[in-house]
Order: C-alpha cells, then sequence, then structure tokens
C-alpha cells in the first residue's frame, strides 16, 4: 500500500504520540510504503525552522529519519486541483508520481477534495481505521 504523507502529518509524527506517529512505525516497519518528494521534504524542514526553532543540525537529523522510510519521487507535473491554497497540489503531485493509494493530511483543503485520480485523501485516524484489517 502506498502513502503520501503531508507536512502536517510528518510535523505531528516527529513531536507527538497519536495517530500520526503510528502511521510512521508502520513505514518504519516496512507494513506501508511511504513516498515524498523534494518540494514536502523542503516545507517540513521550513516548518521546523520557522514554528519550532529547530537548529540547522536538529532539522537535517529528522529529515535524515523521515527520508528513512519514504521514497523520494520528482513530480513531473504541476496541478492546479487545490484552488484555496495552491501549495498543497505538491501533495498530489507526489501522490500521483507515486501511484499512492491514500494521502494522509489534517488539511482541510485537501480532505475536502476527499479522492483525485483514485486516491483517497484521509485523516491520520481515518486512515489507520481502514488499514487496521489490512494489516
Amino acid at each position: 500500500m502506498a502513502v503520501v504523507l503531508d507536512t502536517n502529518v510528518l510535523i505531528s509524527a516527529t513531536f507527538w504520540p497519536g495517530a500520526s506517529n503510528h502511521i510512521t512505525l508502520l513505514a518504519i516497519e516496512q507494513k506501508i510504503r511511504c513516498f515524498t518528494s523534494p518540494e514536502i521534504m523542503d516545507e517540513y524542514s521550513f516548518i521546523l525552522d520557522r514554528d519550532f526553532k529547530q537548529t540547522k543540525s536538529e532539522i537535517e537529523a529528522k529529515v535524515s529519519k523521515v527520508l528513512s522510510f519514504h521514497e523520494v519521487v520528482n513530480p513531473g507535473r504541476r496541478l492546479e486541483i487545490v484552488k484555496d491554497d495552491p501549495a498543497d497540489n505538491k501533495i498530489i503531485e507526489a501522490a500521483l508520481e507515486a501511484h499512492a493509494d491514500f494521502i494522509v493530511t489534517g488539511d482541510k483543503h485537501l480532505l475536502k477534495i476527499g479522492e483525485y485520480n483514485r486516491i483517497r485523501i484521509v485523516t491520520p485516524k481515518n486512515f489507520l481505521d481502514e488499514i487496521t484489517n489490512l494489516l
């Protein structure tokens, strides 16, 4: 099962226990395949710096950890699906490139879409509820 985790899920998993953290553990255990893109990782680094005042070495360590259980894709096309927040399009672009089954996010703009090109867009809790029986 291929999954793209939105930046907000990565941040939640980095700092707090809960559904997002559980999903990253599933990826580390290779029960799911997680994908990311350079754009998602750039945003993750930026938020670690801006909102969490992480040092350069702390950011590098966190990025390295995330990359240890993600495959990196380089989306070849730019989309304009999310009109209210165009920066969110990078998540859908990565999911399409990865042939993902799910986008896991807490972002209201993405959740409002619900599904795009057979990629389900769900919250971390809903993702765990849906896949529990499949693992």
